[in-house]
């Protein structure tokens, strides 16, 4: 979830649904290629469905998600794979986007694709066209996982302070990893990977 410090108060995000990628990147081409660069760094080190082992993750058991289940449904993140990597692991078989309901049988339906990460597009929407401008303020990524959120704010917006929170230290050493190749500034961007944490007021009552 991403909060963003406006006076006074918070402005989170909610859940969108997919853009089409023709809409993105008007004018950002080199941002594009950053945060591209990033993903394909990224799905070196990740397993295709970018988990891991140390997480345990529950499907929703109501809410329009609340048909998914490990049967019906594969990880693949938003921001690891665009369209084109997508139908490129679909045509290697690699991935299938449907599963059958009755073993051997031509009774196919499709399969849920759920990312948990942003896509590069969406990035761009939510802090170019979303969010106001945010010279001066403070983005905060709550469950940062893989940092997407975070490295979309350090290239899309002007915040004073990026702060990622994260429980994993398997994922908080991987944001660790870009953020010190990529030359992020460590005070722009902090990853915190205590699950106690002693936070200002207005930070810990997002906790």
């Amino acid at each position: 979830m991403l909060f963003v410090k406006i006076g006074e108060g918070w402005v989170g995000t909610g859940v969108f649904k997919r853009l089409d990628e023709s809409e993105a990147f008007s004018g950002t081409i080199n941002v594009e290629v950053e945060l591209k660069g990033i993903a394909a760094e990224l799905r070196k080190r990740l397993a295709l469905d970018a988990t891991l082992s140390s997480e345990t993750i529950i499907c929703p058991l109501v809410g329009p998600n609340s048909d998914c289940n490990a049967t019906n449904t594969v990880h693949v993140d938003a921001f690891l794979y665009d369209d084109d990597l997508l139908d490129s692991l679909v045509e290697d078989g690699k991935l299938s986007r449907s599963y059958c309901k009755d073993c051997g049988s031509k009774n196919t339906s499709p399969l849920n694709f759920v990312s948990h990460s942003a896509s590069i597009p969406r990035l761009r929407v939510i802090f170019q066209e979303i969010l106001p401008d945010l010279t001066g303020k403070v983005v905060l990524d709550i469950g940062s996982r893989l940092g997407p959120v975070l490295y979309g704010a350090y290239y899309y917006s002007n915040a004073a302070r990026i702060i990622g929170i994260e429980i994993s230290q398997e994922f908080v050493q991987l944001q660790s990893q870009v953020v010190q190749g990529k030359g992020f500034t460590m005070h722009l961007i902090q990853i915190c990977k205590n699950r106690t944490m002693v936070l200002e007021p207005e930070y810990r009552a997002y906790m």
